[in-house]
C-alpha cells in the first residue's frame, strides 16, 4: 500500500524563478528511485525476521498477522520497483 501512496508525490521541477522550488528538487527524484526499494526491501527483510523469530510461538493468528505483514511486504517491493523501473 505504501507503494500505491508514493506514487501520488508529484515532483515538481526546478525552476529558480519559483518561491517554492528548492535546489533540491533536482534530485529528488532520483533520489526517491533508489531510496524507495530500499527502503521497501528492508521492511520486508524486517517483516520476515519477525515471522521467523516469533512464527512459531504464536497462536494462529498471530502467525496469520505475521504472513499478512510478509504478503504486503512484497506488494510494497514489488509496486516500488515496477514505479520506478
Amino acid at each position: 500500500m505504501a507503494g500505491w501512496l508514493i506514487s501520488f508525490r508529484d515532483i515538481p521541477e526546478y525552476n529558480p524563478y519559483n518561491y517554492l522550488s528548492q535546489p533540491i528538487d533536482l534530485y529528488l527524484e532520483y533520489a526517491l528511485a533508489i531510496l524507495g526499494p530500499i527502503s521497501f526491501s528492508l521492511l520486508l527483510v524486517g517483516m520476515i525476521g519477525l515471522y521467523l523469530r516469533y512464527g512459531d510461538e504464536t497462536n494462529s493468528f498471530g502467525k496469520f498477522s505475521l504472513i499478512i505483514g510478509v504478503i504486503g511486504g512484497i506488494n510494497s517491493l514489488g509496486a516500488a520497483i515496477a514505479q520506478f523501473s
